[in-house]
């Protein structure tokens, strides 16, 4: 079992260093201004009652050494007071958030 595994994160660690080599490969190809009129990457968040771990996530994204990103984050009518959170001590962080006044599940919260 731990061949598996190992050859599991040997996958994951090669996936995310190709991911990391196309973004700087294709960043470079894009034209000077072209750059700087979208971010590149859109991190979603989709959010149901995790109001112990909303800011670590949000934290763990900001923190990135990649920059060029903008974070989004659903809301699914959370009853634990996430929203507070997200209103209060997420807004600098926060590049758009969308509260829903009726919970969908993660699929609608994702198709907003």
């Amino acid at each position: 079992m731990k061949t598996r595994k190992n050859i599991t994160y040997c996958c994951l660690e090669y996936c995310i260093e190709m991911c990391y080599n196309y973004v700087k490969h294709y960043r470079c190809a894009l034209a000077g201004d072209q750059m700087n009129k979208e971010p590149f990457i859109s991190i979603l968040i989709s959010n149901y009652n995790y109001d112990k771990y909303i800011l670590r996530c949000l934290n763990a994204c900001v923190n990135q050494t990649f920059k060029d990103f903008e974070i989004i984050v659903v809301d699914d009518c959370s009853t634990d007071g996430t929203r507070e959170i997200l209103q209060e001590k997420c807004k600098k962080k926060v590049d758009k958030i969308i509260f829903h006044e009726k919970n969908t599940g993660k699929g609608g919260a994702l198709k907003t």
